[in-house]
């Protein structure tokens, strides 16, 4: 079996003009406008995104409680553990988070199983490696629904 890369149309004009704004090499730029970027201010929008583009997060349902809880733990110093995907975006996630909660003083771990011998997402035997350390709170990260 052989793929073959698709790419839309060229956009001579606005690729060129986002690799000189972004700096970017041609390839990058074309790459850019496959993704559906249709201005500079599009692309330095995607490349450096601010805190102000993020959505609320407190639209999410129960977000409240959720961040009192945490806040809960952090107070007692209960044990949490922050449980990530495999993957790279997982991975990552669950060290910032993981850092992050470190740098507030929380009493924190991480946990990512093994995708091969656990499978995918929040698994039995992760939450039995997870009542091992006795932790109180467990925060999934990238781990779907």
């Amino acid at each position: 079996m052989s793929y073959r890369w698709r790419f839309h149309p060229d956009h001579a004009p606005l690729q060129e003009a986002i690799a000189r704004s972004a700096r970017l090499s041609a390839l990058g730029a074309r790459v850019l406008v496959n993704r559906g970027i249709q201005s500079t201010a599009e692309a330095e929008a995607f490349l450096r995104p601010g805190l102000s583009s993020l959505s609320d997060p407190f639209t999410m349902s129960h977000m409240e409680r959720a961040v009192e809880r945490v806040l809960a733990a952090l107070r007692a110093r209960e044990p949490i553990v922050v449980y990530g995907d495999s993957d790279a975006d997982g991975v990552s996630g669950t060290a910032l988070l993981t850092g992050f909660l470190r740098a507030v003083g929380a009493n924190v771990s991480s946990y990512i199983p093994n995708r091969l011998e656990e499978g995918y997402s929040l698994t039995d035997r992760g939450i039995a490696a997870i009542r091992e350390r006795e932790a109180r709170l467990v925060i999934t990260v990238d781990n779907g629904t």
